[in-house]
C-alpha cells in the first residue's frame, strides 16, 4: 500500500448499491442533472484498515507491504515515457496516473471551507458493508471477475 496506509479514506459501497442509487437518480428530480457525492454505509476505511478487515476475514495476521507514493511518480513517468513509443506503454501509463490518483485523493466529501476531507458530509447509501463483503468472499458465497478492467 501506498505510503502508511492511511493517507486516503473512502466509504466503501457496493456494486449492487451504487446501482440501486443510480436508478434512484432516474425518477428523483433531486438528484438529477448534480454532480452527487456518495459512499456505502458504515464509517470511512483507510486502505489499511481495509487490508486488517480483510486478514479479519481470512482468519490471518495482518502484513502490508508500504512503498512511497514517489515510486508511483517514477512508474507513471517511466511509462509515460515508453508510451511516446508503444500505445501499450501509453495505455499502462494512463492506469498508473488514475492509480495514483486514488492513491493520493480521498474519496469523500471536500469541505470548501477546511479544504478537508470530510467523512461525515460524505452521504451513505445502501446496506452492503465491506466487511461481509470480504467474508462472503472468502467461504465461496460471491466472486469477482474483473473482466476487461483487471489490470493483471
Amino acid at each position: 500500500m501506498f505510503g502508511d496506509g492511511r493517507l486516503t479514506a473512502c466509504k466503501p459501497i457496493s456494486d449492487r448499491d451504487l446501482a440501486g442509487y443510480i436508478v434512484g437518480c432516474l425518477s428523483d428530480p433531486d438528484r438529477q442533472n448534480r454532480i452527487l457525492p456518495i459512499g456505502g454505509p458504515g464509517p470511512a476505511l483507510t486502505p489499511i484498515e481495509q487490508g486488517e478487515a480483510l486478514f479479519q476475514a481470512l482468519g490471518q495476521a495482518p502484513r502490508f507491504k508500504h512503498v512511497p507514493v514517489r515510486m508511483m511518480d517514477m512508474i507513471v513517468g517511466g511509462l509515460s515515457l515508453a508510451g511516446r513509443i508503444s500505445a501499450r506503454a501509453q495505455d499502462k501509463a494512463e492506469l498508473a496516473r488514475i492509480g495514483r490518483y486514488y492513491a493520493t485523493q480521498s474519496m469523500l466529501v471536500l469541505d470548501p471551507v477546511t479544504g478537508a476531507y470530510d467523512a461525515d458530509m460524505t452521504p451513505e447509501f445502501g446496506m452492503d458493508r465491506l466487511e461481509d463483503f470480504y467474508a462472503d468472499l472468502v467461504v465461496g458465497r460471491t466472486s469477482v471477475d474483473l473482466g476487461a478492467h483487471a489490470v493483471f
